[in-house]
């Protein structure tokens, strides 16, 4: 008696399992279908720049950590905002930025304190720039 009542709770512990993990499953997904229909024109920017040295490049990083912590505090409409560093040139890196919309980045973030001293900070620093902006086109995923 002991063996079949033993039996069935692992049973019904596994079904629990199974449905909890299929309402999961369900949940993610619906998320994600209304979290693309929610931004359907992501601002997006990509900029490299390219230090000389790796003092230039530490110098920068140094000023970069403190405005990237306030963007991902205070601007909820900038969905990314990520540094990468170079797989094959240590002295590269690329900034990858999205936005809700473009107005987020032109009248939120850039006007924000933070960004206007981290300019300042960086205006005296030697790097090359390039870069360029894009909308989403919601092909593929993020």
């Amino acid at each position: 008696m002991v063996a079949a009542l033993s039996a069935r709770d692992n049973w019904g512990l596994h079904a629990a399992a199974a449905v909890a993990t299929l309402a999961g499953l369900w949940a993610a997904y619906n998320c994600g279908k209304a979290a693309s229909r929610r931004h359907q024109k992501v601002f997006v920017l990509s900029v490299t720049l390219a230090f000389p040295s790796e003092a230039e490049l530490e110098a920068f990083l140094t000023v970069w950590r403190p405005l990237a912590e306030y963007v991902k505090r205070n601007e909820p409409r900038t969905l990314s905002f990520e540094l990468c560093h170079a797989d094959n040139d240590p002295l590269k890196i690329m900034v990858y930025e999205r936005y809700v919309s473009k107005s987020d980045y032109t009248e939120v973030h850039r006007s924000s304190g933070p960004m206007r001293a981290f300019k300042e900070a960086t205006a005296g620093m030697k790097f090359t720039v390039t870069g360029q902006s894009f909308y989403e086109s919601n092909i593929g995923y993020m």
